[in-house]
């Protein structure tokens, strides 16, 4: 696994889901460890997973890409903060 700018060569990694269920909502889970939702079902939250990333790969900040996380008409809206 490729590591980020900054972090040491060598590291540890631990896989886990990225998602989860409570209460029958569901979220993910940033590398940051950010819980981000919820959702109503496992396919919102894997899309939502994808507009955080591409928020995030716009130079957006990580409080503009969790709102945008959340947006399910995302491409319509200006998300400037």
């Amino acid at each position: 696994m490729q590591n980020r700018q900054g972090e040491l060569k060598k590291k540890n990694w631990y896989r886990s889901d990225r998602y989860f269920r409570t209460d029958n909502k569901w979220y993910f889970v940033t590398r940051e460890k950010w819980n981000i939702g919820p959702f109503h079902s496992r396919d919102e939250a894997e899309r939502g997973v994808l507009r955080y990333l591409k928020a995030l790969k716009e130079q957006k900040t990580s409080t503009v890409a969790r709102k945008v996380a959340l947006m399910e008409d995302w491409d319509s809206l200006d998300y400037s903060p």
